[in-house]
């Protein structure tokens, strides 16, 4: 932590999680603090149908709360965050596991066909998390910035 003011500036990973929240305790406790999330954008991604929270680290359907585990989140809000992106399943691996990929296919696969299943209507005609044959997977961009218009238009 380097003490900035009245600004606290901390760097983690995903494995210092649980000190993390532990600390952001102890600092809301200290009305002198002001806590900004450096990590996340706080803006809810609202795509119609699907709203992503990430502050609450949540996402829902047809307003009612989806039950995410943190790879499954964490996954959903890179794809979203960045709509049209394509990545590869080694650069999903390495962004939300933070270590080199070792052929890890089956954990990335296991993880969208479950996300697929909790935030898709048809989990075999996915309209949200679109595959790239020979490559990895998308976010459909036709979802970005629509809101309660969405399209659910592939592209």
């Amino acid at each position: 932590m380097i003490p900035i003011g009245k600004i606290v500036i901390l760097s983690f990973s995903n494995s210092e999680e649980h000190i993390l929240h532990e600390i952001m305790q102890i600092i809301r406790m200290q009305p002198e603090f002001q806590i900004r999330d450096m990590v996340l954008n706080d803006e809810i991604l609202d795509f119609g149908k699907l709203i992503i929270n990430p502050l609450k680290r949540n996402a829902e359907k047809n307003g009612q709360e989806i039950k995410l585990t943190l790879y499954e989140f964490e996954i959903l809000y890179l794809l979203a965050r960045n709509p049209g992106w394509v990545f590869s399943k080694a650069q999903i691996y390495g962004q939300i596991w933070k270590e080199p990929y070792y052929q890890a296919y089956d954990s990335v696969m296991h993880i969208i066909y479950n996300l697929r299943s909790k935030i898709e209507d048809d989990r075999k005609r996915p309209s949200y998390i679109l595959t790239v044959r020979g490559f990895g997977y998308k976010f459909n961009p036709a979802y970005y910035n629509v809101g309660e218009e969405a399209l659910g238009r592939e592209t």
